[in-house]
């Protein structure tokens, strides 16, 4: 049995070495080669045989401490979670909300059928009973659609555009919020949302086709509309999700699949709320204004609708999925 100078001056070299590569590798992770961390790891498990000599003969001694750091520092570097601390906007939507829109398209694709359904029965059903789009709209928009206008131009003549702006991206977002949160009651909530949504939307344009207006709303939507039902949907779809692992944790603890499903769903509301502020900006000096063409409004809205969707499918290979 080594005497405790024999050991520790014995070790030395290796300590001192292993201390410097862990820094390097601290410093710049990206630029170790296979063969560095294979001598990081070979050196490891000799750190980890040297500190339970050192604590088991030479207890509370400087090499039992400086082995108990330099194993608690290796094993941070080899084993811990560094994406759980490391946050950065490339890497959010670069590959973390493009994994959990791929995750949830079948769920979206479910909202997206709802959707449609919703809208064509309310546009059917407005159309055999026109009261149902006057209770909706109200009276006076009633008025002025048999006047040959609609409640959009009235809008934008008394509200500024910068207040309407700010007024209609944060009420969007709280349709998204309220559409992902509602997951959490077995999704009842999120299918509240879409129907809801659907429902108007189909008896409002049952409504103005009755008054020859609906090439004047779609004009009127065609900027900002197709990206913003897309986000409602997709903000539906995410909370569906949570709703679905509620109801089917499979053979998971409920409580870790539903924690699981909105950790996951999570990623995609926040990728989602941004695009609303860009929307807000559109629906208020864009979609109103009469001096750009209805062209215009429609290559802009495909092109922020194909932006996006560029973004949330973007193909994400194994490696990045790692780093």
């Amino acid at each position: 049995m080594p005497s405790y100078t024999q050991f520790s001056s014995g070790r030395e070299d290796l300590w001192s070495s292993f201390a410097k590569r862990l820094e390097a590798a601290r410093v710049s992770p990206r630029t170790l080669s296979f063969a560095d961390l294979e001598t990081i790891a070979v050196d490891y498990r000799r750190i980890l045989q040297d500190h339970a000599l050192a604590k088991a003969k030479f207890p509370g001694s400087a090499a039992a401490r400086r082995t108990e750091t330099l194993t608690i520092s290796a094993t941070h570097l080899l084993f811990a979670d560094h994406d759980r601390k490391r946050f950065s906007l490339a890497r959010f939507f670069g590959t973390l909300f493009p994994i959990s829109m791929r995750a949830h398209a079948p769920y979206m694709g479910f909202c997206l059928a709802l959707f449609a359904c919703s809208i064509v029965m309310s546009y059917s059903l407005s159309t055999i009973q026109p009261a149902i789009g006057a209770r909706i709209l109200g009276q006076e928009t009633i008025a002025n659609l048999e006047k040959g206008e609609l409640w959009t131009e009235s809008i934008a003549r008394v509200v500024p555009s910068s207040v309407s702006s700010s007024f209609i991206a944060t009420n969007n977002m709280s349709v998204a919020i309220t559409a992902w949160a509602g997951g959490a009651l077995a999704g009842i909530g999120s299918i509240y949302v879409v129907i809801t949504n659907g429902f108007l939307l189909g008896a409002i344009f049952g409504t103005t086709s009755r008054f020859g207006m609906t090439s004047d709303l779609l004009e009127f939507i065609s900027a900002h509309g197709p990206l913003e039902l897309t986000l409602i949907l997709v903000s539906a779809g995410h909370g569906l999700a949570m709703g679905h692992a509620l109801l089917a944790p499979h053979d998971h603890a409920r409580e870790a699949a539903v924690r699981s499903a909105a950790r996951l769903s999570m990623i995609g509301l926040v990728g989602s709320l941004p695009w609303f502020l860009l929307l807000g900006l559109v629906e208020g000096f864009i979609s109103p204004a009469a001096t750009i063409g209805v062209d215009v409004k429609l290559a802009l809205g495909a092109a922020i609708l194909s932006c996006f969707l560029l973004v949330a499918f973007r193909p994400v290979n194994k490696e990045e999925q790692r780093t």
